[in-house]
């Protein structure tokens, strides 16, 4: 009787419990603490442009090549990252789908979801965005994709030289790839568009705009003082010449206009006569004067209206080109040309990716003379 009127009593007491009871307790925390350990390499900012879904596969991915998730290794359930952040349950199921369509984490009927492998990545992943494709950006393209071989694979897009569609491009892009590299262009939210990007997948090529430089890594033509250096070298050549014209097309986006600027400086420091055309070439070309032409249209135009007139190239006018092409080699005698090496410039860019450098190196244009100038 005592021993049943024990049981009885504790039963009834609230801090009482069985054996089983006990057991599921234990499993409980065990189970509890082991969720909490997982779940803190998941993080969602909602402010950020990237999709929540997105976000969550970054993190798995991330938390399994640091070491922070192992091979058969449970994750947080569906219900248990929802509990912790206000996300929609749709969110998470098709981040975790995505993860098992690329073999990443596997589900177990009644049991929840594991890491099925730790190779998260085949090969790199990059986004090259540009402005448009000329010889030279492909040329630019051509080298990034032979000197990266079949370590990543890259994807091609263009902003078309305008903030919103790089805006957009960015949003969209982000977090989908391991490295990023764009070709910029002078516009005031620049800075503000390309910091949706984290600064360390992010290197700029070909130009840098204002105060990019500080902030970001990469490779690219300094115009104002490397034409300005072109022109000081062949100062003899272009004293042959009374006055000089550069065809500048604003529409033009090869060189920008602090190309302009160099020539500028160069012509007022050693007091030539000068005038800088922006619109494409009309009329015809004179006798003693020296053309500098960026836009392969006009470099054409130019040729034609010396021939027209019997001058010849190299004495009678002077003509130099901007950026090399085949084209140029056998046009007349040849067509001199200032050009940057763009498939050096795509090689550089490379092997400060891969090398993981933050630099900001310069590639310098060269002076292609064919006597045309």
């Amino acid at each position: 009787m005592l021993s049943h009127s024990i049981f009885r009593h504790r039963t009834k007491h609230p801090d009482f419990l069985s054996t089983k009871e006990i057991r599921k307790k234990v499993l409980f925390l065990n189970q509890h603490s082991i969720v909490q350990m997982e779940e803190h390499f998941i993080h969602i900012d909602d402010r950020s442009p990237v999709p929540k879904y997105q976000q969550v596969i970054n993190c798995v991915k991330e938390a399994i090549r640091n070491g922070l998730l192992a091979k058969g290794q449970r994750l947080p359930s569906i219900n248990e990252i929802c509990e912790m952040y206000p996300v929609a349950r749709e969110t998470i199921v098709k981040a975790y789908d995505r993860l098992k369509e690329e073999g990443i984490i596997e589900s177990v009927k009644t049991k929840g979801f594991y890491v099925a492998r730790t190779k998260t990545e085949d090969r790199l992943r990059i986004l090259l965005i540009l402005d448009t494709f000329t010889i030279y950006r492909e040329l630019l393209y051509d080298s990034i994709i032979e000197y990266l071989g079949d370590r990543a694979a890259v994807d091609l897009d263009f902003h078309h030289s305008d903030i919103h569609s790089l805006e957009s491009l960015l949003n969209e892009k982000a977090g989908k790839y391991h490295f990023y590299i764009i070709l910029p262009f002078e516009h005031e939210r620049m800075q503000d568009v390309l910091d949706i990007l984290p600064r360390q997948k992010l290197y700029l090529v070909n130009r840098f705009i204002k105060g990019c430089k500080e902030r970001y890594a990469g490779i690219y033509q300094d115009f104002k003082n490397d034409i300005y250096a072109v022109f000081v070298s062949i100062a003899n050549k272009v004293r042959k010449y009374h006055h000089l014209v550069f065809v500048f097309r604003p529409s033009c986006g090869e060189v920008p206009r602090e190309a302009v600027a160099g020539f500028e400086k160069f012509c007022k420091k050693e007091k030539i006569s000068y005038e800088v055309m922006y619109r494409p070439f009309s009329g015809k070309v004179k006798k003693g004067e020296g053309y500098v032409v960026v836009d392969d249209d006009d470099l054409v135009a130019v040729i034609l209206s010396a021939r027209e007139q019997q001058l010849e190239t190299g004495s009678d006018v002077g003509v130099i080109s901007y950026n090399e092409s085949s084209l140029k080699k056998i046009i007349g005698n040849g067509i001199s040309v200032i050009s940057t090496d763009f498939y050096l410039m795509g090689k550089k860019l490379v092997q400060m990716m891969l090398d993981g450098k933050r630099e900001c190196l310069i590639i310098s244009p060269a002076f292609n003379d064919r006597g045309s100038f």
